[in-house]
């Protein structure tokens, strides 16, 4: 299904991206660091796919209607 490979990489890339900003310390925000568009990317990407519980009620909706064909 399109949206279960669309929700697994968001769930893993907000915290790596967030882990990523705690090892850069206050350079993580500097515009200078590519870290910075990382997290930039990372945050709006929930915005653009969609709120997560959405697709997670649509991956729920396709299985069970699988499941009762």
């Amino acid at each position: 299904m399109v949206c279960a490979r669309r929700l697994r990489p968001r769930a893993t890339t907000t915290p790596n991206a967030d882990g990523a900003l705690q090892i850069h310390g206050g350079n993580g925000y500097a515009l200078e660091y590519p870290i910075s568009r990382v997290l930039c990317d990372s945050r709006i990407l929930s915005i653009f796919e969609g709120a997560a519980e959405i697709q997670a009620q649509v991956i729920a909706r396709g299985l069970l209607d699988r499941r009762a064909n």
